[in-house]
């Protein structure tokens, strides 16, 4: 077989593949569904920290969150679980988010997610911007993840989001 031939064949089967990847939580983070509910969770943030009041200096982040299923690759409405926003001061911690206290959190009912939904070519999704109060960060850098609890106890975890804080 001639080198061409052997090239050829190689970028065929890779661009053949490839629309069949994709991204997922990272193992460990999230529990399976088992029922054909959502099973991941898709965390998207800005890079920095933002100015949401009229006080100079960063006092909060926005973030858009995507769930979805196996059965459904594009973001799925939140219908029945409530959606939680984890900060951490810093890197995201060793031992995980499942086991240390943030250094705020922010929790919204599947009631309370309609007014921050909306629809776009990746399907259902949910945006926010989200102000930490007195819980502001110390370090340069701050972790996020988004978190959906059932209410049959099941849990997912997004991947962790790291942000910059920026000038205060």
């Amino acid at each position: 077989m001639s080198r061409c031939w052997v090239l050829t064949l190689s970028i065929s089967t890779a661009a053949a593949w490839l629309p069949l990847t994709g991204c997922s939580s990272p193992g460990g983070l999230s529990t399976p569904s088992g029922g054909g509910g959502l099973e991941e969770l898709h965390l998207f943030t800005a890079p920095a920290a933002l100015e949401l009041d009229s006080i100079p200096g960063p006092d909060g982040f926005e973030a858009r969150v995507y769930a979805s299923s196996s059965a459904k690759a594009k973001g799925s409405a939140i219908t029945r679980e409530n959606l939680e926003f984890l900060l951490f001061d810093g890197a995201m911690p060793s031992d995980g988010p499942a086991t240390t206290p943030p250094l705020k959190q922010w929790r919204f009912t599947p009631s309370e997610l309609r007014r921050f939904a909306n629809t776009s070519s990746l399907g259902v999704g949910y945006r926010f911007a989200l102000k930490w109060d007195s819980a502001a960060p110390k370090q340069p850098r701050f972790s996020v993840v988004a978190r959906l609890r059932g209410l049959d106890g099941r849990v997912i975890y997004s991947a962790p989001s790291s942000i910059a804080v920026g000038a205060k």
